[in-house]
């Protein structure tokens, strides 16, 4: 077995607007301050997860303001714990005294303020903590960004005045009265005021995260994932991101041969789509389906078209693999409808900036039409854009069930959609008519 690892505990909270970055407000704005709060919880969830895949650390995210399954939806799979009652102190010292109890040597606790953190500053921490019993990474406003314990210390919490400019100067009173060795890091700001924003527009300026991430929802797609990947990674500065919902085939062995990150998620298809969206790091999204091949230079035609703000989302155009005069009927009848409508499918690999995906609350938990209930209320708040290149699309449900047949099935879902028919049944109904496939099924 492999030794205990020392734990990085991520002290956050739900992005609730109006009850988060509240003294940021005044400039930004109640959505505003959720959304930069929220930014900021995927900036070092991204740090974290990063220390964790490489055996650094384990990883737990303490947080508050909302359910676990709330808090995976919007930020991703993970060990989440919900804080304790009572004040940062008395919450701080439960965590560290879980930790101890669940066997690792070791804790360390972050917020989610610090921009600036990144990972070999919290190796250092870890090492420290081999000669010291306290380390601290102090803030520029008097509190701290980082606490380490080599054990828990609950004397350390005590009578300290938390969210005040004293807190690091007391702990460190504490530790003293305690006879505990404290060894520091070098200062960093926090971003909670007005005239802390600069820091945060320095620390994006300097990421170095991929400007676009490319989002693959599989289900046992081994004949068909290799090809779509090997597209997908011919574009420039991508971030792959495979979403497996328990393939038994070589599916997430191909996923990771190509370099992808592979995320294992259920929920069907939507929460695959969002699991992957919630560890993606790029400014930009793509969701891909699994059959789908990307055309050349996509990255850089997602990227020009969503250069437009009023851009809510995007898409390219359907196009299927098999040339047979029939099915190309069918393509124009699907671009007529994206012309005239704009109301393109999951399949023509929609992509959207990370800022509109987080205003539409991502995909809906739905068990069928996730992709057009997106994209529906997306036209509603901005503008859909349809690419004229083409995304080609495997002809595989078309060439099983017939031409007439997949028609058939796909008109009858959506008007069982806008009926308001159960769409437990729609799903099930149409897996069994097109032949009880996962994919047909809606994942």
């Amino acid at each position: 077995m492999a030794a205990p690892r020392p734990r990085l505990i991520v002290f956050t909270r739900f992005p609730d607007a109006g009850r988060t970055k509240t003294r940021l407000i005044p400039a930004l704005g109640t959505e505003g301050a959720a959304r930069l709060h929220e930014q900021m919880v995927r900036r070092t969830l991204t740090l974290a997860r990063d220390l964790q895949g490489r055996g650094v650390c384990d990883l737990e995210v303490c947080y508050d303001g909302a359910s676990a399954e709330a808090m995976q939806r919007r930020f991703g799979p993970g060990r989440y714990r919900p804080q304790c009652s009572g004040d940062l102190g008395q919450r701080l010292a439960e965590a560290f005294v879980r930790a101890s109890a669940e066997g690792c040597p070791a804790a360390l606790a972050i917020g989610t303020d610090c921009p600036l953190l990144e990972g070999p500053l919290v190796q250092e921490a870890i090492d420290r903590l081999r000669r010291a019993d306290v380390v601290v990474g102090p803030a520029d406003d008097g509190g701290y960004y980082l606490l380490a314990l080599r054990r828990p210390q609950p004397q350390l919490f005590q009578d300290v005045e938390w969210g005040s400019e004293k807190v690091l100067a007391q702990t460190r009173e504490r530790a003293a009265e305690a006879g505990l060795k404290l060894a520091s890091l070098r200062n960093l700001p926090d971003v909670d005021r007005p005239e802390d924003l600069p820091v945060w527009e320095a620390a994006l300026a300097s990421d170095t995260a991929p400007p676009l991430s490319v989002i693959v929802p599989t289900l046992n797609e081994a004949a068909h994932l290799a090809a779509t990947l090997a597209h997908a990674r011919c574009g420039e500065d991508v971030e792959l991101i495979v979403v497996d919902a328990g393939s038994d085939d070589r599916t997430v062995e191909i996923a990771r041969q190509a370099g992808a990150e592979v995320v294992v998620s259920g929920g069907g298809r939507s929460g695959q789509l969002n699991a992957g969206a919630a560890v993606a790091r790029g400014r930009h999204l793509l969701f891909c389906h699994a059959d789908t091949r990307l055309p050349a230079g996509y990255a850089q035609q997602v990227r020009a078209t969503l250069s437009n703000p009023q851009v809510a989302v995007g898409a390219f155009t359907f196009r299927l693999d098999d040339p047979s005069p029939r099915l190309r009927r069918v393509e124009r009848v699907v671009r007529w409808r994206c012309r005239i409508l704009r109301r393109p499918y999951g399949d023509q690999a929609l992509f959207m900036r990370r800022d509109w995906y987080d205003r539409l609350g991502g995909f809906p938990a739905i068990p069928v039409m996730e992709d057009y209930a997106l994209v529906t209320r997306a036209a509603r708040l901005g503008a859909v854009a349809i690419r004229r290149e083409p995304a080609l699309t495997s002809a595989r449900f078309w060439s099983r069930c017939g031409l007439v047949r997949t028609t058939v099935i796909n008109q009858v879902v959506i008007a069982g959609y806008h009926l308001g028919v159960d769409l437990l049944r729609l799903r099930d109904w149409r897996g069994k008519w097109m032949g009880g496939s996962a994919e047909a099924k809606g994942r």
